[in-house]
């Protein structure tokens, strides 16, 4: 039980949203019965705590209970409760939304509005409010201060915008005027402008729009256009127009809960909408939306993992489209995106594992799978609540080093002008270092004297011979048995090289004490057994 956020399952670790009872024949079922009602409205007044929305004791706690997730009854699945239908046998909602009074509807006048250019009633609208329109039929430069004034002297500006905001309420008239040619730029503005208004409100909101939030589920003008948006996310995300509608309601969300919902009904199209060239920007926007949220530190942490979760349980089913994804620039950016900042989720770990066994492959994808393995390489454990997973960063570090063994030397001795191929390698066994796999690096080590004198001419891979025998988890008597391997190769030029180790190790050169109480399962020893096809059970869900 988490404090005003509910119970979550111990595996899954989502958050319980309905309780149901296994047998309805037992003799006892009407206490049953009462018992799941009373944890149901628990549930519900929880899920709509965790949507930033009013509990169910004040009164506005009904719109608050109206936003609650709805399982399906056909299939079980838990759907959003903007979700009309099942997101996986199609069957409708148990319930319509509340009723609207009869002014929500679009009528003939805001219709021609919206879709005429430079409509002159827009105009005024806009002009009222103090906010200029361009020749381009765009929003010019405007001061906020002077448009809440205007907000606030002329309640009427308000119910100009919101009568639009009622009408676009509509799923049919927002499909149609997103998707038109002139239209979509006025939708644009007037959420731009929403947008902006929302940010800019005071505790003492106008009244208008506390009025507009009665018939709306609690939901703010901004809100109401973007949920509107959900069901149809990805059909507007490949049109022509309507992708900027949908890619401008992403960049102005504002709540972690939004964010989740955008990640519900863009994300799991991940791999169809990195295919179209419109879609692809929709995904890039809603990762860049959680990376921004990702770096407000740990408290967002889970939020953030379980949206990018999403788009890690897209690829599962269809890997091939992971590998050709890391090979461009969107899909690597997403890619990266579950790497770093989803991995505590099991289905994030279950691609970034599947990724590490195609180390190999990931090099020849050029720039963008050098960052997709480089990311990987580089993912760390997180703070707190989520040290856990740095066991599991570890296994992918040795899957990762088992797959390129063979190819350090020659990445160490790349002649590419940025050097990236050099810093993976020189990475990679700082990594190794740091989660204390000694035998890996002592691998590495025998692979570059092993080519040694094709090394010596390189300095650069000179220099990563000599940070990887400078870790201080090898012993001197380690360090000196590599050196007199390397001098039957390269003769007296081994001296130089010892001089550079013996500055980087000091004279008094400690062993670190021990992260791990043992070190991982993936060792040299049983490189082969790995390589030779054999598996290993894929370890159990993560701990809630």
């Amino acid at each position: 039980m988490q404090s005003n956020q509910g119970v979550t399952c111990p595996l899954c670790r989502g958050f319980i949203e309905c309780y149901e009872p296994v047998n309805r024949n037992d003799p006892d079922s009407e206490q049953l019965e009462a018992l799941l009602t009373e944890a149901n409205r628990a549930a519900r007044v929880a899920a709509a705590a965790r949507a930033g929305t009013p509990i169910a004791n004040k009164p506005e706690g009904s719109q608050a209970l109206a936003r609650a997730d709805w399982g399906c009854k056909s299939c079980g699945n838990s759907n959003a409760w903007w979700s009309p239908r099942c997101t996986e046998c199609d069957q409708p909602g148990p319930s319509p939304a509340p009723a609207k009074p009869a002014t929500w509807g679009a009528t003939e006048d805001v219709r021609q509005q919206i879709q005429v250019l430079r409509h002159p009633t827009m105009q005024k609208a806009f002009s009222e409010l103090a906010v200029p329109i361009t020749q381009q039929n765009q929003l010019g430069d405007f001061d906020e201060s002077q448009m809440m004034k205007r907000l606030r002297d002329y309640p009427k500006g308000a119910d100009k915008l919101l009568n639009l905001v009622k009408a676009l309420s509509d799923p049919a008239f927002f499909r149609e005027c997103s998707t038109h040619i002139h239209g979509n730029f006025t939708v644009q503005n007037l959420i731009e402008i929403l947008a902006r208004i929302r940010n800019s409100l005071s505790s003492q909101k106008p009244w208008a729009i506390e009025n507009f939030k009665r018939f709306s589920r609690g939901l703010d003008p901004f809100a109401q256009l973007l949920y509107t948006m959900l069901p149809m996310a990805t059909e507007l995300a490949v049109h022509t127009q309507g992708t900027y509608v949908a890619q401008k309601l992403i960049f102005y969300i504002n709540s972690q809960q939004e964010l989740l919902d955008v990640c519900r009904a863009v994300l799991p199209d991940t791999v169809l909408l990195l295919q179209d060239d419109k879609g692809k920007f929709a995904v890039k926007k809603t990762v860049e939306a959680l990376e921004e949220l990702h770096a407000r530190g740990p408290p967002c942490y889970p939020v953030v993992a379980k949206g990018i979760n999403i788009a890690a349980k897209a690829f599962l089913p269809q890997f091939n489209k992971a590998m050709f994804a890391a090979g461009n620039n969107f899909g690597a950016s997403v890619l990266t995106g579950i790497i770093s900042m989803g991995i505590p989720c099991f289905e994030s770990l279950d691609l970034s594992s599947r990724l590490a066994t195609k180390a190999r492959q990931l090099l020849t994808k050029g720039f963008y799978g050098l960052n997709v393995l480089s990311r990987m390489i580089n993912s760390r454990g997180g703070p707190g609540s989520l040290e856990w997973y740095s066991e599991h960063t570890r296994d992918l570090l040795c899957i990762i080093t088992m797959q390129i063994l063979d190819m350090l030397p020659a990445l160490a001795m790349s002649e590419e002008p940025s050097k990236r191929e050099v810093k993976l390698v020189k990475d990679l066994v700082l990594r190794l270092a740091e989660e204390q796999e000694v035998l890996w690096i002592e691998e590495i080590i025998g692979e570059l004297v092993n080519k040694g004198d094709e090394l010596a001419p390189n300095k650069d891979a000179i220099d990563v011979l000599v940070t990887a025998l400078s870790v201080d988890l090898l012993t001197d008597d380690d360090v000196h048995l590599h050196l007199l391997q390397l001098r039957e190769l390269i003769g007296q030029a081994v001296y130089a090289i010892a001089d550079q180790i013996e500055a980087k190790r000091g004279t008094n050169m400690q062993m670190p004490p021990l992260r791990y109480h043992m070190p991982s399962a993936i060792q040299p020893e049983t490189r082969w057994w790995f390589l030779g096809g054999n598996k290993i059970h894929p370890p159990p869900p993560p701990p809630p």
